[in-house]
Formats: C-alpha cells, sequence, structure tokens
C-alpha cells in the first residue's frame, strides 16, 4: 500500500480534477496488526493532497466506524451486520452531504 497509495491518487487526480475523493480506512483493525501502518499510509496521501492544494479530498477513519461496539456492529468480531452497516452509512454520508450539499 505504502508502494501505491499516493502514486495511485495522482493518477486518478490527473485525469479527474474536479472529483471529490473520499479515503476511508478499513473498519477490521483488531484483526489486522498492520490497521495503524495502513491508516498512516491512506492519512499521509490525505495530507500530502491537501498540501499539494487539493481541497476536493476527505478522509474517513473506519477505525472509529463502530467504536466501543464492535461485537454489536459485527457479524464474527470483524464483518459489518446491520448494525454496523447503518453505523458506516451514517458517518460516510455525513461527508457525502458535506461534499454534495455543503452541510457540515
Amino acid at each position: 500500500l505504502e508502494k501505491t497509495h499516493y502514486s495511485l491518487y495522482q493518477t486518478f487526480r490527473e485525469k479527474q480534477k474536479k472529483t471529490p475523493i473520499v479515503f476511508i480506512s478499513k473498519p477490521d483493525t483488531e484483526h489486522d496488526f498492520r490497521a495503524s501502518d495502513r491508516f498512516n499510509v491512506i492519512k499521509d496521501t490525505y495530507e500530502r493532497a491537501k498540501k499539494n492544494g487539493d481541497k476536493n479530498v476527505y478522509l474517513i477513519d473506519g477505525r472509529k466506524f463502530f467504536a466501543t461496539d464492535r461485537n454489536a456492529c459485527t457479524v464474527d468480531g470483524c464483518h459489518p451486520n446491520d448494525v454496523g452497516f447503518s453505523k458506516m452509512a451514517k458517518k460516510i454520508g455525513a461527508v457525502l452531504d458535506k461534499i454534495v450539499y455543503g452541510k457540515i
């Protein structure tokens, strides 16, 4: 991920200059010992894009989707159930509202 994430962003942005980009990290962090490393790569891409003047990028920290309710939000501690997907939809929807309607 570290070798390709930012370059993929750049390639996409060169072709799609106005398309909003929403970076979302994975919610399954307890089962992935490199989850923090992966999040840091995504966050670095986001921060570099912002620093280089891209005002149409957004970051959602997937590690916060389920907060302390992981067992209530997943089928097996990993895969979201209806409660988990609902929480994800609310957080992603809030960012999409901001992008589409200018709501904060």
